[in-house]
C-alpha cells in the first residue's frame, strides 16, 4: 500500500530525511467514519468536540477557521466559476468566505457542518491552517555591520521601501517616533487580533529601523501559510517594496506534528496519507512560487535561516558494544534531548528517526526513557509491512526537572545512514548533532535566490551560533548566505535578549535597504551579490555552509580605495567599455628590471562582475588604471600602466608610474 505516494515525499525528505506510519495508540478514537479529505489536526479537534453541538447561529468568535483545498492547479488562481460555486455553499451551511490563494480558500464554518462541506466533489482537503513560526534601545548590530559609518554618511534609508513580515506586531503603536518611524503603513491579514498575537514582528521591525532609520516601513502578518502568507506577500509587492525582511517559516515542531497526527490521529489507508503529503508538496511549491515571484518582480528577500542546528544527528549506524543499540559516541548509546531553561512546559517533544530512501525491510526501533530508565514512548513499526516508509516518530511531554533521552535499536536491519530529527518550538537541542543540512528543516530558508542569514553572537561576531541552521540544501546550494548579529536589545525584548537567526535576518535586511539606497539600480540578485562581496570571511576561505559569505559588513563608506594585502595583491573591480569586469594582480618583482614595480594578471580570477560599484576602477582604451589603494592606514593612488613583456608574451602586466604615486 501506498506506493503511488512516493512522488509526494521529496519534499518531507529534505525535511526530515523520511516520513511516516506508526500504528495507532492504544485507546485512542479513531472515529473511521470521517471523510479521510479531513485533515489530522481538524480530525482531532472534531473529535474532540464530541456531539456538542448548538443549531443556533453562528458568530465568527464561534466558527472555525478551515482551510479548503479545492481540486484545481496548485500554481494558478482559482477560476472565478468554482469559488462563486463555493462561496454560495458555504453560506447555506452558516459559513463564510474569508481570503484565497492559488486554490485555497479561508473558510469560517461552524464545527459541525465540516463533514457536509467535505462531501462535495470539489473539496480535496479540508484542514486547520499551517501557521508559520519565528526563528525563536538600538541593537549592538548596528556596530557589528558598519552601518553607523553609513548613516554618519547620509545613508539611512531615505527613498527606499522596507516590508517586515512576520506572525504579529503586538506593542509596535507604543514605539512610533522612538524604535520604529513615526509613521509606516500596516496590514492585517485574518483576524483582527491575530495581527496583535505577537511581538515578534515588532522586535524585528526595530532592528531593520536600528539600520535603516530613514526607510519607509511596512507591516504586515501572516496568519496563516496556506493563503495569507501569499496574500501578505502580493501586499508588499503592490506597494512598491524593495526589500522583505521574513523571520519566519515553518517550524520543523509542525511538520513533525502533521507526521505524527497522519500517523496516530486516524485509521491509516494510502489514500489519507496521499492526500496530506500531496497538499503538503503543493504547499512547498506554493510558497516557493510566491517568494520567486516577488523576487523576479524586484524585491530582495532576506529570510532567517531557521535555529535548527542542534536539532539533528545523522550518521552510519554503529554498535561497538554490540548490545545492539546505535552508539551516538564510543561510550554512549543514547542521545540526551536538552530543553533550555526557557522551554515552557506543557507542550510536547517530538523526535523522528529516518533511515534510507525507497522500499526497505531494514528495521529500526526508536524509544525515549527518562533520567531513571522509565519507558517514557516508543515507535516500533514492523517495517515489513510497510517498506516503503522506513522510520520511526514518537511524541513526550517533559515533566520540569527530568532529564529525557533517545534510543535507536537495530532490530532487523543491515547497518546504514541514519538520522534522528528533534521536533520543538524554540531553542533546543541534541546532545550529539549534526549541523550540516539543517537549513532544509526549516523552508522557505533553503532556496536559492534569496538571501539567507545564520546567526554569530554580536560580541563574538566570529563564532558561530550552535543552534543557527546549517547548509546545503537539497540541491547542495550553500547556505546561508551571510551571518549577522543575534543576542541583541531591543525595546521589545530586552537587554541583549532578542536571540537565533530571527534577529541575525533584519540586520542583512536593514543592511540591504542602504546598499539598495547607494545604488537604486540594483537588481535583487546585485544586491545579494554585493552584500556577500563585502562580507567579512569567517571559517573555511571562501563561501561555505556554515558561514556563508561571511559577516555581513558594510564597506567604508568611502570604498574607491582598495585595500592592499599584505604580499601587496591587488583585488580589482573594473569597468571596460560600460561592463563591469573582476580579477587579481599579483605583485611581481622583475630581474631585468629591479627598480620597477610590477602587478601580474591572475588570468584565472578574471571574470565578468554582477555590478560595478564606486570602487570599479575606469580602464582606458590603452588599458591604464588610475588606481587609489589603502595599505596600513593610509591612502595612496598612482597610475598603473599596461606594459606588454618580451620575456612572458603570454602574460598580462601593469607597472606603476612612480611619478603618479601621492598619499591622500
Amino acid at each position: 500500500m501506498f506506493r503511488n505516494t512516493i512522488s509526494t515525499l521529496c519534499f518531507i525528505l529534505c525535511l526530515i530525511i523520511m516520513i511516516i506510519t506508526v500504528p495507532a495508540e492504544a485507546g485512542n478514537e479513531l472515529h473511521p467514519e470521517l471523510s479521510p479529505k479531513i485533515g489530522p489536526f481538524l480530525r482531532k479537534e472534531i473529535v474532540a468536540s464530541g456531539n456538542n453541538h448548538s443549531s443556533e447561529r453562528r458568530t465568527d468568535a464561534a466558527r472555525v477557521k478551515i482551510i479548503t483545498v479545492l481540486n484545481s492547479d496548485p500554481l494558478q488562481e482559482l477560476p472565478e466559476s468554482l469559488l462563486s460555486a463555493f462561496t454560495e455553499k458555504v453560506k447555506k451551511r452558516g459559513g463564510r468566505i474569508g481570503n484565497h490563494a492559488y486554490n485555497k480558500v479561508q473558510v469560517f464554518l461552524p464545527l459541525e457542518k465540516t463533514e457536509e462541506l467535505a462531501s462535495f466533489p470539489e473539496v480535496r482537503i479540508l484542514k486547520r491552517p499551517f501557521s508559520p513560526g519565528p526563528r525563536s534601545v538600538i541593537s549592538e548590530g548596528k556596530t557589528v555591520v558598519n552601518a553607523d559609518e553609513w548613516q554618519s554618511g547620509n545613508l539611512r534609508g531615505s527613498g527606499v521601501k522596507v516590508g517586515i513580515i512576520d506572525l504579529g506586531f503586538y506593542g509596535y503603536s507604543q514605539l512610533l517616533g522612538t524604535e520604529l518611524p513615526y509613521s509606516l503603513t500596516t496590514k492585517m491579514t485574518g483576524f483582527y487580533n491575530e495581527f496583535y498575537s505577537e511581538q515578534h514582528g515588532t522586535a524585528c521591525a526595530e532592528i531593520v529601523h536600528d539600520i535603516a532609520p530613514e526607510a519607509q516601513m511596512y507591516l504586515v502578518n501572516a496568519g496563516d501559510y496556506d493563503v495569507d502568507f501569499h496574500n501578505a506577500v502580493n501586499w508588499l509587492s503592490s506597494q512598491g517594496v524593495d526589500v522583505v525582511s521574513s523571520s519566519i517559516g515553518i517550524n520543523y515542531s509542525i511538520i513533525s506534528e502533521l507526521i505524527y497526527e497522519i500517523a496516530y490521529g486516524y485509521s491509516f489507508s494510502s489514500y489519507y496519507a496521499s492526500l496530506q503529503l500531496d497538499d503538503m508538496d503543493a504547499l512547498r511549491q506554493q510558497w516557493e512560487n510566491t517568494i520567486r515571484n516577488a523576487v523576479s518582480g524586484g524585491i530582495t528577500w532576506v529570510q532567517a535561516a531557521g535555529n535548527d542546528g542542534e536539532k539533528r544527528w545523522k550518521s552510519e549506524f554503529t554498535d561497538t558494544d554490540g548490545d545492539g543499540f546505535l552508539n551516538f559516541s564510543p561510550t554512549e548509546n543514547k542521545n540526551e534531548i536538552l530543553l533550555s531553561s526557557y522551554f515552557p512546559y506543557g507542550i510536547p517533544v517530538y523526535a523522528v528517526l529516518a533511515w534510507g530512501e525507497g522500499d526497505t525491510e531494514d528495521d529500526y526501533d526508536l524509544f525515549i526513557s527518562d533520567e531513571y530508565g522509565n519507558n517514557v514512548a516508543n515507535s516500533t513499526i514492523i517495517q515489513a509491512e510497510v517498506p516503503f516508509f522506513p522510520m520511526e516518530v514518537c511524541r513526550f511531554y517533559p515533566i520540569p526537572g527530568r532529564r529525557y533521552f533517545a534510543h535507536v535499536e537495530n532490530y532487523d536491519a543491515v547497518p546504514r545512514t541514519i538520522s534522528l530529527n528533534i521536533g520543538v518550538y524554540g531553542i533546543a537541542s541534541l546532545q550529539h548533532y549534526l549541523p550540516q543540512g539543517t537549513v532544509k528543516m526549516a523552508p522557505p530558508a533553503d532556496m536559492e535566490n534569496i538571501i539567507t542569514v545564520g546567526a554569530v553572537p554580536f560580541d563574538n561576531p566570529h563564532e558561530i551560533e550552535s543552534y543557527s541552521s546549517q547548509g546545503p540544501n537539497a540541491d547542495d546550494v550553500i547556505k546561508p548566505d551571510v551571518v549577522a548579529p543575534d543576542f541583541v536589545s531591543t525595546r521589545t525584548y530586552g537587554a541583549e535578549g532578542f536571540p537565533g537567526t530571527s534577529a541575525a535576518a533584519p540586520h542583512a535586511a536593514g543592511v540591504c535597504v542602504l546598499i539598495k539606497e547607494k545604488y537604486p539600480e540594483f537588481t535583487p540578485a546585485q544586491v545579494k551579490a554585493y552584500l556577500e562581496d563585502h562580507a567579512q570571511d569567517l571559517g573555511t576561505a571562501g563561501k561555505d555552509n556554515i558561514y556563508g559569505s561571511g559577516l555581513v559588513h558594510l564597506p567604508a563608506a568611502d570604498a574607491s580605495c582598495i585595500p592592499v594585502t599584505e604580499n601587496l595583491d591587488l583585488h580589482l573591480c573594473v569597468t571596460y567599455q560600460g561592463s563591469p569586469y573582476t580579477f587579481t594582480l599579483h605583485y611581481i618583482p622583475l630581474r631585468e628590471d629591479p627598480s620597477g614595480i610590477y602587478w601580474k594578471m591572475d588570468i584565472p580570477t578574471f571574470a565578468p562582475a554582477l555590478y560595478a560599484d564606486e570602487s570599479c576602477i575606469f580602464v582606458a582604451s590603452d588599458l591604464d588604471m588610475d588606481v587609489c589603494v589603502s595599505y596600513a592606514g593610509r591612502k595612496y593612488s598612482f597610475i598603473l600602466e599596461y606594459i606588454p613583456l618580451a620575456s612572458d608574451p603570454s602574460g598580462i602586466y601593469w607597472e606603476m608610474d612612480v611619478s603618479t604615486f601621492s598619499e591622500h
